[in-house]
């Protein structure tokens, strides 16, 4: 079999987005399509996924909404639910266990970082441990070239190298090999006196797609940061400018006025008024435009997007699953 598409991404819709997964996960698929503006590319909703954590009926509006999000954006590349082909994805899944071991889940490292540590890898839910068969059925139905991951993902794609080798040894299949496209994941951090990411589940400390222009200047302004020069206070203005540099055009010259006041506030100067002042200007800025453009997005765009997104990756993931199938019968 050929590969289908260029590249493939999936995204978990499990609640409104902060600026932090804008900048890691949706900024990234925009400056990929900007850079190779002929490839196929395909973005998927992964509800099933996000069902797991998160109530369905929230998951489906937060998948609409992330598909409103993304045509605001300007992604031109192909938009599908995961739950539209939920009746290709399961026999896919059942199809490729018995290449596995239970003894290989266990030894992957997210898994461990969920369950905090071997020495608690025997709690691990069911539907946990078996979350990288599911990606590697999305994976392999699409038949992607390439796949954008981050280091903390990459042991899953290597599951799913590894099932496809498995498969076409056993099997005589020609299922097509997906290579991994390493990306740097932009890690922003929280707003709040708090250490770590910031997080839909920590919302003092983060600032939703969703927030008015003025809620996220507030939150900058409030954002911590410490009470003198140190790696404290590097770390948090840092988080700021990052955040600024992610929401803004490249060509914006605010931004180098931005960088000197930053260095100027590392460097024990009372600067960090004026410098907060001006990323929460950019990140106002970036809020109201984006809003103005997804109010512009009708419900009717979105239906339409979603169901042209379903034609096409239909007949492709279709032809996957009657490939393994008959494989496997003859």
């Amino acid at each position: 079999m050929h590969y289908a598409m260029e590249s493939f991404t999936g995204v978990r819709p499990t609640a409104d987005l902060t600026v932090a997964n804008y900048i890691g996960a949706v900024k990234p698929i925009l400056d990929a399509e900007e850079a190779e503006p002929d490839a196929q590319s395909a973005v998927f909703l992964a509800e099933i996924h996000a069902a797991t954590t998160a109530n369905p009926r929230d998951v489906a509006v937060h998948s609409r909404e992330l598909t409103r999000t993304l045509i605001a954006s300007g992604y031109n590349g192909e938009i599908y639910s995961q739950w539209d082909i939920e009746d290709l994805v399961g026999p896919t899944e059942l199809s490729i266990r018995g290449l596995v071991s239970v003894a290989r889940l266990l030894r992957l490292p997210t898994l461990k970082d969920k369950v905090g540590g071997d020495d608690k890898i025997d709690t691990a839910p069911v539907d946990l441990a078996m979350y990288p068969m599911m990606m590697a059925a999305d994976i392999i139905l699409a038949r992607p070239e390439f796949v954008p991951t981050g280091k903390d993902q990459l042991p899953h794609l290597e599951i799913t190298r590894e099932i496809v080798r498995a498969h076409n040894a056993k099997y005589g299949t020609e299922l097509p090999m997906p290579e991994a496209k390493n990306v740097d994941p932009i890690n922003i951090g929280t707003l709040s006196r708090h250490e770590g990411k910031m997080s839909k589940t920590e919302p003092k400390g983060a600032i939703f797609l969703g927030n008015s222009p003025d809620e996220a200047r507030t939150k900058i302004m409030k954002a911590v940061t410490a009470s003198g020069p140190g790696a404290e206070m590097d770390a948090r203005i840092d988080n700021l400018l990052t955040i600024a540099r992610g929401l803004a055009s490249a060509s914006d010259t605010r931004l180098d006025e931005l960088t000197e006041l930053a260095d100027a506030v590392k460097a024990g100067e009372p600067q960090t008024p004026t410098f907060k002042d001006g990323v929460a200007e950019i990140t106002g800025d970036f809020i109201a435009d984006l809003q103005e453009r997804r109010d512009s997005v009708s419900d009717s765009e979105v239906d339409e997007r979603r169901s042209r997104g379903h034609e096409w990756i239909r007949p492709i993931a279709s032809a996957t699953l009657d490939t393994i199938k008959t494989s496997q019968r003859t």
